[in-house]
């Protein structure tokens, strides 16, 4: 028995687990278990649990210029009210210090396993990897390749994707210029 195909209700037994091979000339052979899990069987002779998981994944944004930046990640069952699944609260804070450089506070909550010290540790080596192994080397990177803090004037090609912080840009822009004339800056959606 080579095991029920993907979708099929009927679990793996163990005697199908030890028998299932990969067809020849296949990259993988993948037995259906129970709820999304199944076994992937490699022409190496490798097996692999893995789990097919679909959800719904919603990210809203706050923005108060220029320093705070508001998330919320929330995943929840397809179909499933937003909330009724994983919310994480993120939240960015930053004070500028000069041109080149920045304070940079982050914080990250969450509503589930909150005693789950092996998952507080994971969370927190993964942030920090983020952060100061890849974010942090790659910024400063870019700015000293720049040598200017006004990246306008280097001609950069924008895409579509830059639509949301050009237009962030603009904004903060228009309130530094007009705190500096001593005045309420009045920005318009540019």
């Amino acid at each position: 028995m080579r095991g029920a195909p993907i979708g099929a209700k009927m679990p793996l037994t163990n005697l199908a687990c030890q028998n299932a091979k990969c067809p020849q000339g296949k990259p993988r052979a993948r037995l259906a278990d129970a709820q999304g899990l199944y076994l992937e069987v490699l022409p190496n002779g490798g097996r692999y649990w893995r789990l097919k998981y679909r959800f719904d994944m919603r990210i809203t944004m706050r923005w108060q210029p220029g320093h705070n930046l508001a998330m919320r990640l929330s995943m929840s069952p397809r179909g499933q009210p937003d909330g009724s699944g994983v919310v994480l609260p993120l939240l960015h804070l930053l004070t500028p210090i000069d041109d080149v450089s920045t304070h940079y506070f982050f914080s990250m909550g969450r509503h589930v396993a909150l005693d789950d010290a092996e998952l507080h540790a994971g969370m927190m080596a993964f942030v920090r990897q983020a952060f100061e192994q890849e974010d942090e080397p790659m910024i400063a990177a870019c700015q000293e390749q720049m040598g200017t803090t006004d990246l306008l004037s280097l001609r950069p090609v924008l895409l579509t994707t830059d639509v949301a912080t050009m237009k962030a840009r603009r904004r903060l822009q228009a309130l530094i210029d007009g705190e500096q004339r001593g005045g309420n800056p009045v920005v318009g959606s540019t």
